[in-house]
């Protein structure tokens, strides 16, 4: 994929009636931090950065006047009605240096077990792999096409691109095909669970980079305060 150069200004106002000016101007507030150095508040056209998340760029280089970063594009916050970017964070990188990142997980196919009644569900949605910045997959499919009922699909199955790892236990279950279960009697004891996905692995100094914006901290205690006054009144 093609390298992707977001221009980025910074910002000098912080806080909710800053960043709702700006997304009125058609810009996304956002964070870059990290190797060691500052935090750097920055705002960025939406138009841009969404167009960027659409073609599934997941490393991007970042001008902010003279100084240009390699950064992963790291939780872009949707709005409420999940169309537009409210807030994201840029994590800068190194070109030669690995990094850990969660990447969404595709099942592709019909498995045959659907043909016998049986119901695919999907356990994994995100696999966090190690590898370069450059060879960060977009997705990573999974082919379930031959699966039939009680057959699962672990971790060890997978087939990754060159160049990038997981440390995932290799015996978590991707996906499986299931019989068809039907509401349980009034009385009967509660399903068992299976096993939770793994945590998806933060980078290092995202907190510190919030506290130090004083963003989305700020938004949140605003947001404690105001309900706080309407009780008293």
């Amino acid at each position: 994929m093609p390298a992707v150069t977001l221009s980025a200004e910074v910002r000098t106002t912080l806080g909710r009636r800053a960043t709702r000016l700006l997304r009125e101007k058609g810009l996304v507030p956002g964070i870059v931090y990290g190797r060691g150095r500052p935090p750097v508040a920055v705002a960025i056209a939406a138009e841009a950065l969404e167009k960027a998340l659409k073609g599934g760029a997941r490393v991007v280089d970042i001008v902010i006047g003279n100084d240009r970063d390699s950064a992963l594009l790291y939780d872009p916050q949707p709005d409420m009605a999940g169309e537009h970017v409210r807030h994201v964070d840029f994590v800068r990188v190194a070109q030669d240096v690995a990094v850990e990142v969660a990447v969404r997980i595709e099942l592709k196919g019909t498995p045959a077990g659907q043909a016998e009644g049986g119901v695919l569900q999907q356990t994994l949605h995100e696999l966090t792999v190690k590898c370069l910045p450059r060879d960060i997959p977009e997705k990573i499919v999974v082919d379930v096409a031959d699966l039939k009922i009680g057959d699962s699909r672990r971790v060890k199955e997978l087939t990754l691109p060159h160049g990038v790892a997981t440390a995932v236990d290799s015996e978590v279950t991707v996906a499986t095909v299931r019989h068809q279960v039907t509401a349980p009697e009034p009385g009967a004891a509660p399903a068992v669970e299976g096993p939770a996905e793994p945590e998806v692995i933060k980078p290092e100094g995202r907190a510190e980079a919030e506290e130090e914006a004083g963003e989305k901290g700020g938004e949140k205690a605003g947001a404690k305060g105001a309900e706080k006054e309407k009780e008293k009144k």
